[in-house]
């Protein structure tokens, strides 16, 4: 509803009488005020009081253009205090020169110094010491200007490593821990080739795919045969895809 009857709706919500016009009705959890839809001057949306007012006063903003607040008061919708620009100001259309960076306590900057660049403690490591998040951590150094260094790389094999299964890992994971440590075979321990076009890999002796001191090099023809004879031999699977289909051949067998 754009008419006279809106805007003087709107501007007896206005308290006049300081160099500020203070907004007097709801407002955004930032502190600019707000006004619904339906007495908005643009429609389509919501908007906040202060173009509201620009715009009941000189019209719709022009377009490209953004409106920016000469004073520090953000519940102000005088239009004398608005200017326009082509560029934004901070995150948005508004200047936010008036949002102070919050402080944090001397002695929680000094622990926070202390643990970070003495003791090597991560962010997240300082946050539970803390009792906070590591996002606390985190903006608390930004606002002091305490330099981030680069995250070196942790030890994490192992126990160590949060994803760690141990003799539970899979039979791909079971190799691939093999070849992490002893490296990838480069001849065949079966049939003594070392030739370069060949494929050579770690084949599981006894079934003790969790001991990297069960496993042989091996080319994948002797691997194949190795496999095959103790899988004839003991009855017992060798291979993921034999692992998993094991019960479904137990099934046709019957």
């Amino acid at each position: 509803m754009q008419s006279q009857d809106a805007a003087s709706s709107f501007w007896s919500r206005v308290d006049k009488t300081g160099d500020c016009w203070l907004w007097t009705g709801a407002c955004q959890p930032n502190g600019h005020g707000k006004i619904s839809t339906a007495k908005s001057p643009s429609g389509g949306k919501s908007h906040i009081a202060h173009q509201v007012a620009y715009e009941l006063t000189y019209g719709l903003l022009p377009l490209g253009m953004y409106l920016h607040k000469a004073c520090e008061t953000l519940s102000c919708v005088k239009p004398d205090h608005m200017r326009l620009s082509q560029e934004k100001s901070g995150r948005g259309a508004y200047p936010h020169g008036h949002i102070v960076k919050m402080t944090y306590p001397n002695d929680m900057v000094e622990t926070v110094k202390y643990l970070y660049y003495e003791e090597g403690a991560t962010q997240t490591e300082i946050a539970e010491a803390l009792g906070v998040t590591q996002r606390v951590i985190w903006r608390l150094m930004h606002n002091h200007g305490l330099e981030a260094r680069v995250a070196a790389k942790r030890f994490q094999y192992g126990a160590t490593n949060d994803s760690w299964r141990g003799d539970r890992a899979t039979y791909a994971a079971f190799h691939y821990r093999v070849r992490a440590i002893l490296g990838t075979p480069s001849y065949c321990a079966q049939c003594g080739r070392s030739d370069s076009d060949v494929r050579y890999e770690w084949a599981n002796l006894t079934g003790k795919y969790f001991d990297i001191n069960d496993y042989v090099r091996m080319c994948t023809k002797c691997h194949g045969a190795f496999d095959a004879a103790r899988r004839q031999a003991t009855g017992e699977p060798t291979s993921a895809y034999v692992r998993r289909y094991a019960h479904v051949r137990t099934v046709d067998a019957r």
